[in-house]
């Protein structure tokens, strides 16, 4: 069987100005790598992730940095499993900011006796838009199918079903709103 690649990365940069060390490292959380042992940023390997390790290294390069990007293998398999829930863990964390936030949501809509306007039901339906993209940049890093990406889903889900019903009750009403 063969074994799963990793890319890792590491990088020195100067100090000054930090918002170079900055920049690097909210590009590297976005794609949804981990960083291990403070020294060093890992994911799978797949094309798109060497192809944007690669044009990070050219910029850290850029800004007067030193990077080194490898593709490596465990040779130890609980080593890997170890990596693999590193990445799990952070998924989950994300995941349970997002399940807050929604839980939070789903209270205020089930509070309100009616979203009583237009106007504050758009409002609601942009911010289901903004929970649903977050679920979205969060499900896109989950590698390896962290437990709570299915309870993300199933509350924004169910959050749609609210709202998909106030707006057929709001729209056969709206006369006598």
């Amino acid at each position: 069987m063969e074994k799963k690649k990793w890319l890792i990365v590491n990088y020195n940069l100067p100090s000054k100005p930090s918002r170079h060390r900055v920049a690097v490292w909210r590009k590297l959380k976005k794609m949804g790598a981990i960083n291990v042992m403070r020294a060093m940023w890992i994911l799978p390997y797949s094309e798109a992730h060497n192809a944007a390790l690669q044009q990070i290294c050219h910029e850290i390069m850029a800004c007067g940095g030193e990077p080194l990007l490898m593709m490596s293998v465990f040779y130890d398999e609980q080593q890997e499993e170890k990596i693999i829930s590193l990445f799990n863990i952070e998924r989950d964390q994300e995941y349970q900011r997002l399940i807050q936030e929604c839980e939070s949501f789903f209270q205020e809509l089930s509070s309100e006796s009616s979203l009583e306007s237009l106007a504050k039901f758009t409002a609601k339906e942009n911010k289901l838009l903004k929970l649903t993209k977050w679920y979205r940049n969060i499900a896109a890093r989950d590698l390896f199918a962290s437990s709570l990406g299915g309870k993300a889903r199933a509350l924004i889900e169910k959050i749609e079903q609210v709202l998909a019903d106030y707006r057929v009750w709001f729209y056969q009403n709206q006369n006598n709103v």
